[in-house]
């Protein structure tokens, strides 16, 4: 894609391809080809096993609920055989939404909208916005294992 702009979250990798289909842009997208340290043996190794797209959710942009395809690569470690994923920018491991789109819901949340509110702006559930509302908080609360005397 032949563009001067870049797209918030998605500045270090590769658009590959875009599309607006029923309201939604869909954006297919991939880093470089990078040489990645095996997390078993610490052996550099840039040989790919296999490639898998993977389906995040990203906060909306130009206006648009916004899906990204992304194009993940899986290595294998020449020295000892294990196979792992990139390392990449975008989303966290067993995620469905981007880092961004959690940033962008954790500044919405702090001003104090209801949940079914921002599960309908952000295109999710309620039930998804309490989870990211707990995981917020539990950093911020202590637990209390017993109740001070007066």
């Amino acid at each position: 894609m032949n563009s001067n702009i870049t797209l918030p979250g998605l500045e270090e990798g590769n658009i590959l391809d875009t599309e607006v289909r029923e309201g939604i842009y869909y954006i297919r997208w991939e880093l470089e080809r990078a040489s990645h340290r095996c997390p078993q043996c610490g052996e550099w190794t840039n040989k790919v096993h296999d490639y898998r797209t993977q389906k995040v959710r990203h906060p909306s942009i130009f206006g648009r609920q916004t899906i990204i395809f992304y194009r993940k690569r899986r290595y294998k470690c020449v020295f000892c055989g294990k196979r792992f994923f990139e390392r990449n920018p975008l989303v966290k491991r067993y995620k469905r939404q981007s880092i961004e789109f959690n940033q962008v819901l954790s500044l919405e949340l702090v001003h104090g909208k209801s949940f079914r509110d921002l599960a309908t702006r952000f295109h999710t559930s309620p039930t998804t916005i309490m989870r990211r509302f707990d995981e917020i908080t539990a950093s911020k609360m202590k637990e209390t294992q017993a109740l001070p005397k007066k």
